[in-house]
């Protein structure tokens, strides 16, 4: 996801950390002139999330959404629902 704004974007930052997530922030110049330009990968699965923080935060930020066919490293939150040790397996004790 690409962010772009004039407003102030640490406290959009920082409610993106604070939640997990992964933010490469940049400090760039547009037509009208200074702008932050937020880059964070995602999964789709987040992207409401997202949106909430972003309206919440900066409303009026430009935003883009494109697809990432791979990702060799980053920072994502944790899910709850999947398994943190896919290689440990759990034995049953036996009686």
């Amino acid at each position: 996801i690409r962010i772009i704004t004039r407003k102030n974007a640490i406290p959009l930052i920082d409610a993106f950390r604070k939640e997990k997530f992964g933010v490469t922030h940049i400090a760039a110049r547009g037509i009208s002139g200074q702008v932050k330009l937020i880059l964070m990968i995602i999964k789709r699965k987040n992207l409401e999330r997202i949106y909430a923080i972003i309206n919440q935060h900066n409303p009026k930020a430009f935003v883009s959404v494109e697809n990432v066919k791979t990702a060799s490293q980053g920072v994502f939150p944790v899910s709850t629902k999947r398994n943190v040790m896919p290689n440990f397996r759990h034995r049953a004790k036996r009686k």
